[in-house]
């Protein structure tokens, strides 16, 4: 067998109608190769809820993640914070290893929503945001 080390799910309508089952299914595979996954693109996941990203990114922590494209997502939607709270721990789980952060068109994130999105990185290798 192969070894996955890059893997690209934007735009793939992860969350219809807010029904999770998508990430859910997703999120065992993203286990299994989360010792190997270096790139992950999940941009213009716009209608996954918070419960949502929490399944799918909750297997990452641990990995060897290098490069997480977040773009396009809607992180904040009606000031509400829950998204950017979701996917916290995933990054801080991987901010030993994480070099490359996209999170460019999220406009509506607010400043506390940045703040808790941001502020699980401190003392990790970041290099582009």
């Amino acid at each position: 067998g192969g070894v996955l080390e890059a893997l690209d799910l934007s735009d793939c309508h992860l969350c219809e109608y807010r029904d999770e089952a998508k990430a859910s299914a997703i999120a065992p595979a993203l286990a299994g190769v989360a010792q190997t996954l270096r790139e992950l693109n999940v941009s213009q996941n716009r209608n996954l809820s918070a419960a949502g990203w929490q399944v799918l990114l909750g297997s990452l922590p641990g990995g060897v993640l290098e490069a997480l494209d977040l773009s396009d997502c809607h992180l904040c939607e009606y000031r509400d914070e829950a998204k950017a709270s979701a996917i916290a721990p995933a990054l801080a789980g991987v901010a030993q290893t994480l070099r490359e952060l996209n999170v460019s068109q999220n406009r509506n994130l607010s400043a506390a929503g940045w703040q808790v999105l941001l502020g699980s990185l401190p003392g990790g290798v970041l290099e582009a945001l």
